[in-house]
């Protein structure tokens, strides 16, 4: 009896100590998890969801080391281990599996590899070349244990999270003071006047530009003079091809102004080359003609061909638009009154802005023979919103003088039974 008490207590012993101190009988499956859930628990849990993970990789896949091991031995040398890296260590430690094409197929065929190769190219990397480990690495925008997709919107360098995520040095005084660099691009480009800033963050419009879009994203660096207009023209195609065959092009490059920013940007500071850019403003009529707001007049003075042509193009943009705002007044009055005016509005959406778009658009040729086949253009298309809207309103009008009528007959109907009724009531008292 007494011997198996004494079997039985000594086996309670034994799995009481396996329970409370698993990780000094037997080595745990992955001993970097067991140890720093302990000490860096946010760090674990962060891996969890990082794409790396959900790739099949773990710590020792970065750090190197032996997980298998339970104890400090783990992260012996002779294991490989790396721990963490130094700042100017960053690029080369992502880059020995984001630099390999051949590693990277199987998760993402489509990722390049060249990250690191440009990343050097980049003034980040060409400061970090020089010993200068205050600027950005691979780690600063796309997070270190909690990294996800670009897709992700958890991502660092989702496109509406980009802007913060370079505002988090860029915006910071000290880390920007011995590069003379200003730190209110963020706060421009986040202004509601900021027609980029607003379309992404505000519209939720993915394909507006943020920071990475004009400045690269591994090779980043500022685009100079003259390359602003072809940074531009990777959106807006069209302006930029009737602009490099304007009269403007040979005078913007001869006095070295900027392309597009020189009329596009609202306080244009070009002697500073890193305010250029975050201040794009909506366009709008008044930058077209001779008015106070005008751009034209910082170049053309009156009487010179520059000056004639902004003067008839503000005129003709601001003719279609007070008859687009009197259309627009046409067509809701008719709804109002509630008319069917859906093939108006639709007309009014797909041919008349279209129209109007496109007229905006040809401006940036400042040649009348381009520009006024598409007032043309705007302007007939306008005229046929116009009659629907007009023609629904007399409908309506129509419509009133039938109901009249009809009214004013039945009203004599009724009175003349009621006269009728009192006359047959009358013979038979």
């Amino acid at each position: 009896m007494k011997k198996g008490f004494s079997a039985i207590f000594t086996m309670v012993l034994i799995s009481t100590f396996v329970v409370v101190k698993p990780s000094f009988c037997k080595p745990a499956s992955n001993s970097c998890v067991t140890c720093h859930q302990e000490i860096h628990e946010k760090i674990v849990a962060d891996f969890q969801e990082d794409v790396h993970a959900k790739a099949g990789l773990s710590c020792q896949d970065c750090h190197g080391g032996d997980p298998s091991i339970a104890s400090e031995d783990a992260m012996d040398k002779s294991k490989g281990f790396l721990g963490t890296p130094k700042a100017k260590e960053i690029p080369q430690f992502c880059g020995k599996c984001h630099s390999d094409p051949r590693l990277m197929l199987p998760f993402n065929p489509s990722l390049p590899t060249d990250q690191v190769e440009k990343y050097w190219t980049s003034r980040h990397g060409e400061l970090l070349k020089t010993g200068d480990t205050n600027v950005a690495t691979c780690v600063s925008c796309h997070g270190i244990h909690n990294i996800f997709p670009a897709n992700d919107a958890r991502s660092s360098v989702y496109p509406k999270n980009v802007p913060a995520t370079c505002s988090f040095c860029h915006s910071d005084n000290a880390k920007m003071a011995p590069y003379g660099i200003p730190t209110n691009q963020f706060s421009q480009y986040i202004d509601s006047t900021n027609v980029h800033g607003y379309a992404l963050l505000e519209m939720n419009d993915l394909g507006a530009p943020a920071c990475n879009d004009c400045h690269g994203n591994h090779g980043a660096l500022p685009p100079g003079v003259a390359q602003v207009g072809q940074v531009c023209t990777q959106c807006h195609s069209l302006n930029g091809e009737l602009f490099r065959n304007s009269p403007h092009k040979d005078g913007f490059d001869a006095l070295e102004i900027p392309e597009c920013l020189f009329c596009h940007q609202a306080s244009p500071e070009f002697d500073k080359p890193f305010a250029r850019g975050h201040t794009i403003v909506r366009p709008t009529n008044s930058l077209i003609g001779t008015g106070t707001n005008s751009v034209c007049i910082e170049c053309h003075t009156e009487g010179d061909p520059g000056w004639v042509t902004a003067v008839r193009m503000s005129q003709d943009m601001d003719s279609l638009d007070r008859r687009l705002e009197r259309v627009e007044v046409i067509i809701e009055k008719a709804e109002q009154l509630g008319m069917e005016v859906s093939d108006a509005k639709w007309k009014l959406k797909s041919e008349v802005l279209q129209a109007r778009m496109e007229l905006r658009t040809s401006i940036h040729s400042f040649n009348l023979e381009k520009f006024i086949p598409f007032v043309k253009r705007s302007d007939t298309s306008l005229d046929s919103v116009e009659q629907l809207g007009n023609e629904a309103v007399l409908e309506t009008g129509r419509r009133r003088t039938y109901f009249i009528i009809m009214t004013v007959l039945l009203g004599m109907v009724i009175i003349g039974l009621w006269l009728k009724i009192n006359q047959v009531s009358k013979k038979n008292d």
